[in-house]
């Protein structure tokens, strides 16, 4: 259950993250998303899908993007490797938001290396709006389906963290 947008990025060169989190900070503020940039010297990064995964301590810039209220925040940290790692979950903010956050990752895509993109929602590789569409229609109707069969159950839920979770019990 869900739709989210897994993504792995590695910089063309160290001085592109520059250009990167420029090109990102305009298309964010040219749909009017809050965006802020991302500083620090002590980063604790997690790259895998589990904790520990890709672990990264040391200093860190890049750009946080919020699309939408109903969205995980866009998350591209990178370490002095020049590699980034994350995932947002799109499912409650709609397949306009997803889109557009696909639209975001192409126009980064000059200043990487590689871009990896794994797509819950199959739009990255298909760019198929209907396939989208569906997509989002059958996670929603899982999660109510999910809702009516325990009445303990709630969701979906914003955690403190940021991050969304479908269902809770």
């Amino acid at each position: 259950m869900g739709i989210t947008i897994h993504y792995t990025l590695y910089l063309r060169e160290e001085n592109a993250i520059h250009g990167l989190v420029h090109t990102a900070s305009t298309f964010a503020a040219q749909h009017a998303w809050p965006w802020r940039e991302i500083q620090r010297e002590n980063a604790v990064l997690e790259r895998g899908p589990k904790p520990g995964d890709f672990r990264y301590e040391g200093s860190s810039y890049g750009i946080e993007i919020t699309p939408n209220d109903r969205c995980e925040p866009l998350r591209l940290e990178f370490g002095v490797d020049g590699f980034a790692a994350d995932y947002t979950k799109t499912q409650f903010a709609g397949p306009v938001v997803h889109r557009e956050i696909v639209a975001l990752l192409d126009a980064l895509n000059p200043f990487l290396l590689e871009l990896e993109v794994i797509d819950e929602g199959e739009y990255w590789e298909t760019r198929d709006e209907t396939l989208l569409a569906q997509n989002f229609e059958e996670c929603a109707a899982a999660i109510h389906q999910a809702l009516a069969e325990n009445p303990r159950a709630r969701g979906p839920v914003r955690l403190p963290s940021g991050r969304w979770v479908d269902v809770i019990s």
